[in-house]
C-alpha cells in the first residue's frame, strides 16, 4: 500500500543532522486571532437614601435590599439584574414591626398580587424622592 505522504516523510529523514540557521527557522503560518473585548452596558444609577442604587436592565428584573437581607423575584426570562438597596437599616425603608425583606418587578408587577403596570421604581425615585420612596415601597409591600 502507498503512503500517502511519502514526499514529505521523505524529505524529513533528509534533513536528519542538518542544523539550520536562524534565517531558515520555519515560521507560523496560521495567526492566532485576538478576542473582541465584550462591550459594558451602561448603568443607570439613581440614590435611594444615602446609597447608590445601579440598572443594568431595567424592565427585568429587580431584588431589593433593605437593611441587610436580599430578596429576589424571578422575571420570565429568570435574570436578577438589577439591585436596588432601599435605604439603611435604620427604620429609613424598614416597616416598624420588623420585617425587612421586600421585592418588586420593576416595569411589571408589584410582588404579592400587588398589580402596578409600568411604572418603575427608578421614574418613581426620580419624581417622588428617594426617602418617600423607600417608605412608599415598604408599605405597598406589606399592606
Amino acid at each position: 500500500m502507498e503512503r500517502r505522504n511519502e514526499g514529505a516523510s521523505k524529505q524529513r529523514k533528509r534533513n536528519i543532522g542538518v542544523k539550520r540557521r536562524n534565517s531558515e527557522k520555519r515560521t507560523k503560518t496560521t495567526k492566532k486571532k485576538k478576542r473582541k473585548k465584550k462591550k459594558k452596558k451602561k448603568e443607570e444609577a439613581a440614590w435611594i437614601g444615602d446609597r447608590l442604587v445601579r440598572a443594568s436592565a431595567i424592565g427585568d428584573h429587580a431584588i431589593i435590599r433593605v437593611g441587610a437581607a436580599w430578596t429576589r423575584h424571578e422575571s420570565g426570562r429568570g435574570r436578577t439584574d438589577l439591585g436596588i438597596e432601599a435605604g439603611a437599616s435604620r427604620g429609613l425603608a424598614g416597616p416598624p414591626w420588623g420585617l425587612t425583606v421586600f421585592s418588586v418587578y420593576v416595569g411589571g408587577w408589584w410582588t404579592r398580587s400587588l398589580q402596578f403596570l409600568a411604572v418603575t421604581p427608578l421614574i418613581l425615585i426620580r419624581l417622588l424622592g428617594p426617602r418617600f420612596c423607600a417608605s412608599w415601597f415598604c408599605f405597598q409591600y406589606f399592606d
